[in-house]
């Protein structure tokens, strides 16, 4: 992961892979 992003770009980021788990 990138160091110094911010956690509104972690949040989305995290439901992303939680609605693509076959990836």
């Amino acid at each position: 992961m990138m160091s110094g992003t911010p956690n509104l770009d972690i949040q989305p980021f995290k439901k992303d892979l939680a609605t693509v788990p076959e990836n």
